[in-house]
């Protein structure tokens, strides 16, 4: 519900959020888990006349201020180029402009590594490859990793899983992730949600009929 009792009008999404006052700021933090130059490639959408628009600003914890774009009612593209080290953060923040009304806003972007060969051009969408909560758009569009477990377990072996059974399943993806994003998988979720299912496929109680 907004506006929520302790962050105003502030929220965050995958696409986007709204902007508030004074200091409830949205931010999406992205971790560099590589070394090298960075190219970050995004942009700002305002969509309505009403407010006076939002403001984007990116920071490097390395470099500092990198770059500020404003929006009202219009698309503002921005591109930059940072050099990173392992573990540097670099934040996109967005604020309101004097007043917060109408300051809902998208921001879609792309953080990619530049001057590297073909096998290790890795990039990073700032809509599905952020982690918080995870919403896997297979399965009816709708279900959440939990529930993506449990279809799994009800395709490989004809019933249900008890409250145990998706406890380990739960635990085993959040393993493999862990694994996988250590390495620098390039899909991590979709690489464990495949791990998974080898698993389920290989488990006993589906190659052996009692």
């Amino acid at each position: 519900m907004l506006p929520d009792e302790a962050t105003s009008f502030s929220l965050i999404s995958a696409a986007g959020g709204h902007a508030a006052l004074p200091k409830l700021h949205p931010i999406r933090r992205w971790t560099s888990p590589v070394q090298g130059k960075l190219q970050i490639k995004g942009t700002l959408n305002h969509t309505t006349d009403n407010g006076n628009g939002i403001r984007l600003t990116i920071i490097s914890s390395r470099s500092g201020l990198l770059g500020r774009w404003t929006a009202h009612n219009s698309a503002q593209m921005y591109e930059l180029a940072v050099d990173v080290e392992v573990g540097d953060v670099i934040d996109a923040v967005v604020d309101a402009q004097g007043s917060h009304t109408s300051d809902g806003y998208s921001n879609r972007y792309e953080i990619s590594i530049v001057g590297r060969g073909p096998e290790d051009k890795r990039l990073w969408d700032s809509t599905t490859d952020f982690h918080g909560p995870l919403e896997p758009n297979t399965y009816e569009q709708k279900s959440t990793v939990g529930q993506q477990l449990a279809y799994g377990w009800l395709l490989a072996y004809g019933r249900r899983a008890t409250t145990e059974e998706l406890q380990v399943s739960i635990e085993f993806l959040r393993e493999q992730l862990s694994l996988l994003r250590s390495q620098n998988h390039k899909t991590p979720l979709s690489q464990a949600m495949t791990n998974y299912c080898q698993a389920l496929l290989g488990s006993n109680q589906f190659l052996y009929i009692e």
